[in-house]
């Protein structure tokens, strides 16, 4: 028997099919600006608080005018106004100072990091600035008690 069969032809190498030159390339990923987000809306709460502060104020202010008896020179309504502002501007004045400290953290991180760099900025001026208006209230308040010195019980004047 004879075989019949051509021989095999003669192949070309095997050369891969042209395939686009298109390089795809991954997006990277987005940082998120929360860090400089939360740092911004503390700030804003230690604003807040001095301003709800300042409100009570007024509003215990005219309680206290409105509440003492002249006729009787009864004190009792007049000191409870004066001593509830007291305990709520002290818990405004370090809440306050804690939210500012927090936030200004909080700022640094985020523009060092740069996840909310501008909402990190203004969260450090509007804490700076709440840092300076407690330090002033509280410079102010030492230099008043120190000009009491020799009108208190005990101070050896």
């Amino acid at each position: 028997m004879t075989d019949v069969t051509p021989p095999p032809a003669a192949q070309s190498p095997a050369v891969p099919v042209a395939t686009p030159a298109e390089v795809v390339v991954a997006e990277p990923k987005k940082k998120s600006g929360a860090v400089g987000g939360f740092s911004l809306v503390l700030a804003i709460l230690a604003i807040l608080g001095d301003l709800v502060v300042i409100i009570i104020g007024i509003v215990s202010l005219a309680s206290l005018l409105n509440g003492f008896d002249w006729a009787t020179f009864d004190f009792s309504s007049a000191l409870a106004a004066a001593g509830a502002f007291a305990a709520i501007a002290v818990i405004g004045f370090f809440g306050g100072i804690v939210l500012a400290v927090l936030s200004i953290l909080f700022a640094i991180i985020a523009i060092a990091k740069r996840r909310g760099r501008v909402a990190g900025v203004f969260a450090l001026i509007l804490s700076i600035i709440v840092l300076i208006t407690h330090g002033s209230v509280a410079l102010a308040l030492a230099q008043a008690g120190a000009g009491l010195g020799g009108l208190l019980p005990g101070s050896g004047s």
